[in-house]
């Protein structure tokens, strides 16, 4: 019986120490819900086939003359220029294998998107042709505990007059806007990242069951569709805490159908959403 107790005794303790971890911001609840139900334009309303290349200012232009939230990225430069870029490497959009960290904008400026005219657009003249139109959903890229593109980025956002949150998936950007800006609704992106063999086993199942949500205090998550249905810390985000969850990336009518019921906000790319709204 007393092995009994201590073994209750210490699930209990386990599940307080998980929910301690798990447990995001919740006083910002209702503002969080001003960017809820919504479709986000995932990098822009882009079209490869009409030579609208993802991140790029005809994409956001599209975006925005067709009413849709977007989704953008945003990291640095050689000389702390902030662009809207996504990957770490230019050689998927702009053909050179070298990373972006790595060049400076005016180096960026001789290369172009996918084979087009469009450049690498820089961050503020994104903000300016958006210019509070449709709201933004700002992912913010860094490396390791380098949080450098959140003073850069803040820069813009403080000035910036329209409705955005910003999300990352490293929890040392959310918990800079924790310490820094806390009036910025701020959210936690997470998948299953089975794919990466570069940062330890222990780490990335952390960050996959939102166990640093302690540190970064997220007002919502952004996880990838395929693995939400799989995460128990995604429930509790859901069901427990009520914070809004948000799914990416939606690809088709179909899968919008399903998910768009399920969860508190869609980022896609690939179709456009009205088709599916029956």
């Amino acid at each position: 019986m007393t092995i009994l107790i201590i073994v209750l005794v210490i699930l209990l303790m386990l599940l307080f120490i998980l929910l301690l971890a798990v447990m995001p911001r919740t006083t910002q609840r209702e503002r969080s819900r001003q960017f809820t139900h919504l479709n986000f334009a995932h990098r822009g309303l882009f079209a490869a086939k009409d030579k609208i290349p993802e991140n790029s200012i005809p994409a956001f232009r599209r975006a925005v003359e067709s009413g849709f939230p977007i989704e953008l990225d945003v990291q640095l430069t050689k000389d702390k220029q902030a662009v809207i870029f996504h990957d770490d490497s230019l050689k998927r959009i702009c053909g050179v294998d070298e990373l972006l960290c790595n060049k400076t904008y005016d180096e960026l400026c001789r290369l172009s998107l996918q084979d087009t005219k469009e450049r690498i657009p820089l961050f503020s003249d994104v903000l300016k042709i958006v210019d509070g139109r449709v709201p933004l959903l700002v992912e913010l890229k860094a490396t390791g505990k380098n949080t450098m593109v959140c003073v850069v980025a803040n820069e813009f956002l403080r000035r910036y007059k329209g409705h955005f949150c910003i999300e990352s998936f490293s929890p040392f950007v959310l918990h800079w806007f924790k310490e820094h800006h806390p009036d910025i609704i701020r959210g936690q992106l997470s998948e299953r990242f089975h794919h990466l063999n570069s940062h330890p086993r222990i780490l990335l199942f952390m960050a996959e069951n939102l166990l640093f949500n302690w540190y970064g205090k997220p007002d919502f998550i952004a996880y990838n569709y395929h693995y939400a249905k799989q995460c128990f810390a995604l429930k509790l985000m859901k069901y427990l805490f009520k914070i809004p969850v948000f799914v990416w990336t939606i690809r088709s009518a179909e899968i919008y159908k399903q998910y768009s019921k399920q969860y508190d906000g869609i980022i896609f790319d690939s179709f456009v959403p009205s088709q599916a709204k029956d």
